[in-house]
């Protein structure tokens, strides 16, 4: 399956967010509006240049700002796939497919996001293997 776009995916109004256990630590107050409002123009940023003849690497770099923004707000942003599966881990799995080896995350669908250092959505994942 391609990963291509996987890093920047943008969430669709209906989705909401998993059930499963969430880090407890709130994203405070304290998180400067100006510095929401820095990511929210990079993200439409993002979707604009994605529409026009501006190249990938346009999107690319602010792709990156953009991420450089969550992590020193205190967000991390973690992209499971290759990784081995475990049956204990904190992931959704979306779908799995039988193949010979071991359970490995094909792909990952959306990252999982911690907020200093507490899971506060899981990632949502293809398994494969046996």
């Amino acid at each position: 399956m391609n990963n291509e776009g996987q890093d920047c995916k943008q969430l669709k109004e209906d989705e909401q967010p998993l059930t499963r256990p969430i880090a407890e630590n709130a994203i405070p107050p304290s998180i400067a509006v100006e510095a929401v409002a820095a990511l929210v123009v990079d993200l439409w940023k993002i979707s604009e240049r994605a529409k026009s003849e501006q190249g990938m690497g346009r999107v690319l770099a602010a792709c990156e700002r953009a991420e450089d923004r969550l992590l020193r707000m205190g967000f991390e942003i973690k992209n499971l796939a290759g990784h081995l599966y475990d049956t204990n881990m904190n992931v959704h799995v979306v779908e799995h497919e039988e193949s010979i080896g071991p359970l490995t995350i094909l792909e990952c669908l959306s990252p999982a996001v911690y907020y200093q250092g507490g899971l506060v959505r899981q990632a949502e994942v293809i398994t494969k293997g046996i």
